[in-house]
Parts: C-alpha cells; structure tokens; sequence
C-alpha cells in the first residue's frame, strides 16, 4: 500500500490503481457529446487538459464522461450548465 505524505494533494497511487465501480456503455450519442466537449476544451481550453488527465488517474473524476459542460472564454458554454 502507498504511504500518505501529509499535506499531500496527491491521492496514494494505490487509489488510482482499482476503479471504484463499473462504468455504464456509453451509447453513440454520448460518446459524440463527450467528444464535442473534449475537442472543445482542447481548442479552448487547452490548459486544462493534464489537470483532466490527472484527476481521472487520480480516480477523482471517470474521464472526459465527467465532464458534463464547457464554457469557451468567450461566454458560450455546450452541455449541461
């Protein structure tokens, strides 16, 4: 088991290791809207893309699936708000 460091806003790697819960399929038409979002942050956003990638290796968030709306810089945001 990985040591907790306090003070750490690091999770244990032992964490991230074993999904908590299955997921449910995706069907087509989420899997087009996690993608609108995702290619949107990439374009918009694109500093947040590691942050992303460390909270789902985190196990804090289940991947672009989490991200649920997008808000580009110029006040138009896609998906739930």
């Amino acid at each position: 088991m990985a040591e907790y460091k306090q003070n750490s806003r690091i999770a244990p790697t032992s964490t991230a290791e074993k999904p908590l819960r299955a997921l449910a399929p995706l069907t087509d038409l989420q899997r087009m809207a996690i993608a609108q979002k995702r290619d949107l942050v990439h374009q918009h956003l694109p500093e947040l893309v590691p942050f992303i990638a460390d909270l789902a290796k985190a196990g804090l968030i289940d991947g672009w699936r989490s991200v649920t709306s997008v808000t580009t810089p110029d006040g138009v945001t896609y998906g739930n708000s």
